[in-house]
């Protein structure tokens, strides 16, 4: 697993940007001169327990600003109409043990300003996250009666669990909505599952207990290599009809049995291959963002020298935890 996506070190004296990337040590060093400003990210950790830089996800926010990452360690966060207006990422460290919640308003809403946002490992119990004029990516969530509202936007949403209610929902037939859904697994749907969604694609996905999976008003819609159990069937390339054979839906286990037809039965394309380089699985252990937390999550990272040339050789020390 890596435990760094990237680094970036900034010199200075000449104005340049060293790019390193790598899992535990270093693959390559670019350099790259820069001729525009440079942004700087933080991660604002939230903690119920004080460990963290904040209590509250709504004090992170505020304290945020354009392309932050909130990191939202484990806890239920009873917090609602957070409205964000900037870029920012709210990453949970485990979608089991991370649940943002609320009454009857949105949990969450993103506004044009934030559009290009994220939530990822999060479970959004009772209650909806709002995005209006604001593109939003999804990934490794559970929306426990739960759904996602949208106004003129697209929504991109990768396997991720939908419960109990239905999955997307328009705001106003005025302007134009685009879903794409990739390795999620959708059950027990009481209700229109993308209602009024003008532009859909779905991919690998898994449908149980739905008996509504065709908007009432649909400009475009595609559903391919995907799996229909007591649910509407929606004819499709590589779509099936067939008990997926889940390990046991009761106790939260979405894992496929040893048998599933949803085996190796996903989009054959290299890019929705699994991790271990195998076709893809249909439902939200499947694809390249399979099913997990963050693993260890970063509490530490040491770099020697601060300063370095061409050539020169950069030590990294990192410590973790596993949550």
């Amino acid at each position: 697993m890596k435990l760094w996506q990237g680094w970036w070190l900034w010199n200075d004296k000449n104005s340049t940007i060293y790019k390193f990337e790598g899992e535990r040590k270093m693959k390559q060093l670019i350099i790259i001169t820069l001729f525009t400003s440079i942004i700087f990210a933080d991660t604002i950790v939230v903690d119920q327990t004080g460990n963290g830089d904040y209590y509250t996800i709504t004090d992170a926010y505020n304290a945020s600003a354009s392309q932050d990452t909130i990191l939202i360690r484990s806890g239920v966060y009873p917090e609602g109409i957070l409205d964000v207006n900037h870029i920012v990422h709210f990453i949970g460290v485990n979608n089991y043990s991370v649940t943002w919640t609320y009454g009857d308003n949105y949990m969450v809403q993103f506004s044009s300003n934030s559009s290009g946002s994220s939530v990822s490992n999060i479970t959004f119990a009772g209650s909806y996250v709002y995005t209006e004029h604001a593109n939003l990516d999804a990934n490794n969530c559970i929306f426990d009666d739960s759904y996602i509202k949208m106004m003129n936007c697209t929504v991109n949403v990768t396997n991720s669990l939908f419960l109990d209610n239905l999955a997307l929902y328009y705001n106003s037939s005025s302007y134009t909505q685009y879903g794409n859904l990739t390795n999620c697994i959708f059950y027990n749907s009481h209700s229109n599952q993308f209602d009024q969604i003008d532009y859909l694609d779905i991919q690998n996905c898994i449908f149980i207990n739905c008996p509504d999976n065709t908007p009432d008003s649909n400009e475009s819609l595609s559903i391919v290599y995907s799996c229909f159990y007591n649910s509407e069937f929606v004819d499709g390339y590589g779509n099936i009809n067939s008990n997926p054979n889940i390990e046991n839906i009761a106790n939260g286990d979405y894992r496929l049995q040893d048998n599933s037809p949803c085996i190796d039965a996903g989009n054959p394309a290299g890019n929705h291959n699994d991790l271990d380089g195998s076709r893809n699985d249909m439902g939200v252990y499947g694809g390249p963002n399979s099913w997990g937390g963050l693993g260890p999550v970063i509490t530490n990272i040491q770099v020697a020298p601060e300063e370095v040339q061409q050539g020169e050789t950069i030590t990294i020390q990192a410590t973790g935890t596993v949550e």
